[in-house]
């Protein structure tokens, strides 16, 4: 039976696209055979059992999409790299190759780092990096700095107008991806040892006296346990202080464990992320009333349920109108986003990953296992109530730019097509086959739930 189905996927990668039963769409990706009402504006709605992306012409949409297909800089780029000699160093060139591939493997958005000139011709997100992200550093910021908050608002009110007349902005995300919990970062971005591991609570916890997150933790302590001797107690004795100003000056993270979060400072932390994202959205609400904002983005999620995400989601859930997540294969991508609209109540749309590895090298490689995998991952995920879409990793051969973030710097990661921009046929025929008729799928699972 299984050569049986890659014989058949083989001759729909001989086939030309047209030959397959493709579902008719709007120019947006959407399928045209339903109309959910145009309004010009992207949005959500809940149909068929589930909730749905619904394109401006007013057809649902699943989006699938591709992370990281913009042109490698040039010290990125791995030995045997063919794009200066197919392209002529032209990055237009290889958008316009990049988008007929796209369109014939039945992809309708690109995530973040999309290539230059196709602003017109496919869906995009708008990314608006308002928190500093991981992978090109740690960084843990001062969240209730009002400073640093006038900062991102200043950010909103320069790329959100623009992006708000933008037919093809999906809609915005907050931030790239923030390590939220503490299994989700790997070990080498604190390199050996000279960046000390903490996380945003602990950042929060240790902040000099009159640092405004400092003030707002210790605000929290107060009402949460009005009396010093109460917050001692229940704290296991961690502090010795006379009253609340006291611990202004103290290391309140000193006695914490990295992976540990404490059951009393949970609350502390959906408050902290649902104000910021609150802020956020109301700075984003002046600009554009009506675009779909989504959450900051987060990645590794290794284990789950995991108590510090939750905390997080609690808190920025109410604020968007759906959550950004990157899942791979060795996540437990479909209970993740069941348990996120468990939570939240909102859908999740995956804006990275999609394949088996988050790092697959040469030696790796195996054609027919990823598209096991994807066909897997995919038809599961369709399945969901709350699934909106999702983009795969492209990661074309390139170098990384953090050589903290990848376990082997030096070695370029395998894409989704070769490194001279010929195909991997088993993946090509899995996307084709599955991207062909995304909707009926997702319909008939949905309905048979």
């Amino acid at each position: 039976m299984t050569t049986l189905r890659y014989l058949l996927l083989a001759l729909c990668l001989l086939l030309p696209c047209r030959a397959l039963d493709w579902e008719p769409v709007d120019e947006f990706g959407g399928w045209s055979a339903h109309d959910l009402g145009a309004t010009g504006r992207f949005r959500i709605a809940s149909w068929n059992n589930g909730y749905w992306l619904v394109t401006p012409s007013g057809h649902p949409l699943s989006v699938v999409g591709l992370c990281h297909a913009a042109v490698p800089r040039p010290e990125e780029r791995a030995a045997g790299d063919r794009f200066e000699a197919k392209f002529g160093n032209d990055p237009l060139l290889y958008g316009r190759d990049l988008l007929t591939w796209m369109r014939g493997a039945g992809f309708n958005t690109f995530s973040y780092g999309d290539p230059q000139g196709l602003n017109e011709d496919m869906n995009r997100l708008g990314e608006l990096n308002l928190v500093p992200g991981f992978i090109n550093g740690v960084r843990f910021v001062d969240l209730f700095d009002p400073a640093w908050r006038a900062e991102g608002a200043a950010r909103i009110s320069r790329v959100v107008p623009a992006m708000a007349r933008d037919p093809r902005i999906i809609g915005y995300v907050l931030s790239n991806p923030l390590l939220f919990s503490p299994v989700m970062e790997r070990p080498a971005i604190w390199q050996g040892g000279a960046i000390k591991r903490q996380n945003y609570l602990m950042a929060i916890k240790a902040l000099p006296r009159g640092a405004p997150g400092k003030r707002a933790y210790v605000d929290y302590l107060r009402r949460t346990y009005g009396s010093i001797a109460q917050y001692t107690r229940r704290r296991g004795g961690v502090a010795k202080a006379k009253d609340f100003d006291d611990l202004l000056d103290a290391d309140l993270s000193a006695g914490d464990r990295y992976e540990t979060l404490h059951p009393d400072d949970a609350a502390f932390y959906t408050e902290m992320w649902g104000g910021l994202t609150s802020f956020f959205v109301k700075e984003i609400r002046k600009y554009d009333p009506n675009g779909m904002i989504f959450s900051y983005r987060f990645i590794r999620v290794m284990r789950w349920p995991d108590p510090w995400l939750e905390a997080m989601l609690k808190g920025a859930g109410p604020h968007v109108n759906a959550v950004a997540v990157e899942l791979y294969g060795d996540n437990a991508y479909r209970e993740i986003v069941d348990g996120i609209g468990r939570i939240t109540a909102k859908p999740a749309l995956i804006l990275d990953g999609m394949r088996a590895k988050e790092f697959t090298y040469a030696e790796e490689a195996d054609d027919r296992a990823e598209a096991r995998n994807y066909g897997r991952m995919y038809r599961s995920l369709l399945a969901s109530p709350w699934f909106l879409g999702s983009a795969i990793c492209q990661y074309r051969d390139q170098l990384p730019r953090s050589p903290y973030y990848s376990p082997r710097p030096g070695t370029p990661r395998v894409g989704i097509r070769h490194l001279d921009f010929t195909d991997r046929p088993p993946m090509l025929a899995c996307y084709r086959e599955l991207h062909s008729q995304k909707y009926a799928l997702r319909v008939s699972s949905l309905g048979t739930r």
